[in-house]
C-alpha cells in the first residue's frame, strides 16, 4: 500500500479513524464526526497528489463510511 508510504496522508487517516470512531461512539459527537471527514478530505488530497492510486483511497473512503455509518447512540423520539 503506498499509503503507508507517505507519513503525512497516514497521519491524516489515522487522525480521521479516531474522530470518527468517537463521533459515532459518543452522544454529542456531531463535530467530531465533521472533523474526522475534514482529516479524511486532507488525507486524500495528499495521498492524492503524492501518487497514491484511486483503488487505495477509495478502500480508505469505504472504510471511514461504514465506521461513521455504525452509530451506537440512539435517537429518541421522547
Amino acid at each position: 500500500m503506498s499509503l503507508l508510504h507517505m507519513p503525512a496522508a497516514l497521519l491524516f487517516y489515522l487522525a480521521a479513524l479516531l474522530l470518527t470512531a468517537l463521533g459515532a461512539v459518543w452522544k454529542k459527537g456531531l463535530a467530531l464526526s465533521y472533523l474526522g471527514g475534514l482529516c479524511w478530505a486532507g488525507g486524500s488530497l495528499l495521498a492524492w497528489y503524492g501518487g497514491a492510486p484511486p483503488k487505495e483511497l477509495l478502500a480508505v473512503t469505504l472504510l471511514l463510511l461504514a465506521l461513521s455509518g455504525l452509530q451506537t447512540r440512539r435517537e429518541g423520539n421522547a
